[in-house]
């Protein structure tokens, strides 16, 4: 359905504002907010999507030579394979310029655990990513202007805190290993171990998701969240339901 919406998409990529919008009655709440990429050089990318994957229109009805089935033109991907996608295409402008996910939720947290697509397309494409934790689109205002919107209200009519998120590719080979040092979890000049590796992730994801994102590579933070880690599963008995990881909403309670 994208080419009934293409007329509208040059409105999204040159607009510096958006709306808030309440899809239940259909109407933008409040006065345009400024987008966080303002006054920034970006890449835009849109697509349907959701937390954990996106959709994608096939340039062709054809698959392995045979034609799709009526109404099949589109495939699924995840976040990982959407980054391999974007750094393929060759699109992205300048290393190092931010994209923007135009995708519905991709900047959400998954129910069920796990990175969001946007953390995994800025670790492969290694570019920041800004992307929305509610749908988005584009509607008309009361004067009949496009508008670019951000959903604040869910399906059933709650209301929810849609927001744009930035995302920054995660530490990984020798600049990891000195967080995994940093944070207790390894010694000594080799690798650290999968396990090792994947704590000092979670803690540098819990700072980056209470104390801000440029902390998670705060090496006296991390030390310190590395040592309440350790007393909290070595100083007698864990209650039966203590956490697994470390986790922002574990560190905010």
């Amino acid at each position: 359905d994208w080419s009934r919406r293409e007329n509208r998409y040059p409105t999204v990529t040159t607009t510096t504002d958006s709306s808030a919008h309440r899809p239940q009655r259909d109407v933008l709440v409040g006065g345009p907010k400024d987008v966080p990429w303002k006054n920034k050089k970006v890449s835009f990318f849109a697509a349907h999507g959701k937390p954990t994957r996106v959709e994608l229109a096939l340039d062709q009805r054809y698959k392995d030579g045979r034609p799709h089935e009526d109404g099949v033109h589109t495939v699924t991907v995840s976040g990982r394979e959407l980054g391999r996608y974007m750094v393929r295409w060759g699109g992205l402008g300048p290393d190092g310029d931010p994209i923007v996910l135009y995708s519905c939720s991709t900047g959400a947290s998954p129910t069920h655990g796990g990175l969001p697509v946007a953390q995994h397309v800025a670790n492969v494409t290694g570019r920041p990513v800004y992307a929305p934790t509610t749908k988005v689109g584009t509607a008309l205002d009361g004067s009949g202007r496009v508008r670019p919107i951000l959903d604040v209200e869910s399906e059933t009519g709650e209301v929810v805190a849609g927001r744009w998120r930035l995302f920054l590719p995660e530490p990984s080979g020798p600049d990891l290993t000195e967080l995994a040092r940093a944070a207790g979890q390894h010694e000594g000049d080799g690798e650290p171990d999968p396990f090792a590796v994947q704590r000092t992730l979670q803690f540098v994801r819990t700072l980056r998701g209470t104390t801000g994102l440029d902390t998670g590579s705060d090496h006296k933070l991390l030390r310190g969240l590395g040592a309440l880690e350790r007393l909290r599963w070595h100083s007698g008995t864990p209650h039966p339901y203590t956490d697994a990881r470390m986790t922002p909403d574990l560190l905010t309670r």
